[in-house]
């Protein structure tokens, strides 16, 4: 299991699989202070995805021993462990659902909202989401091409329901661009 520590203005991570095409899909962003492979090292299988840091990352890792035993000395860590697993799962089954059943618009608009929700300040602007994303990382993460991506966050920027600065995206309009979910 990884837990991340946060250092300076914070770190995110992708935990991402690769298709048969050898095309990466990012499965989750894994904030600072989260835990990733945790199900794996209790269940005691390799983690079926690879984690690549968005930036300098300091992680622990803890072996199945030592966790374990951290679990048998603290139960009520195994009950914080499978509500987070729970969460991540509906977020999964959320994303698949998105990916199958929504145009790629609404797609977009939708992990932006989630993004801002799980990582976003408010500022003058809007809200910002405090990692940097760049159009491939947004469209590994909603199933499409990155020049879709590119097409799709250029419409809504000429609409004025984002802005982008330094890989920062800032939500202008929450409101209308929720109305595209």
């Amino acid at each position: 299991m990884v837990l991340y520590r946060q250092e300076g203005e914070g770190q995110d991570h992708q935990t991402l699989k690769l298709s048969q095409e050898g095309k990466e899909i990012i499965l989750e962003i894994v904030q600072a202070l989260d835990f990733f492979g945790g199900i794996a090292v209790v269940r005691g299988f390799p983690y079926p995805a690879n984690a690549i840091a968005m930036e300098d990352t300091e992680v622990i890792k803890i072996s199945r021993k030592n966790m374990m035993s951290i679990m048998d000395r603290f139960p009520n860590l195994m009950y914080c462990m499978a509500v987070n697993i729970g969460d991540r799962i509906k977020g999964s089954h959320e994303t698949l659902k998105s990916i199958a059943l929504e145009k790629v618009e609404s797609r977009i608009a939708s992990l932006l909202i989630k993004l801002s929700d799980k990582a976003g300040e408010k500022t003058a602007d809007g809200v910002t989401i405090t990692m940097k994303l760049t159009k491939q990382d947004i469209a590994e993460m909603v199933g499409t091409t990155v020049e879709t991506s590119i097409r799709t966050i250029s419409k809504l920027t000429k609409a004025g329901l984002v802005s982008s600065k330094a890989g920062r995206i800032t939500i202008r309009d929450l409101s209308r661009l929720r109305s595209l979910t």
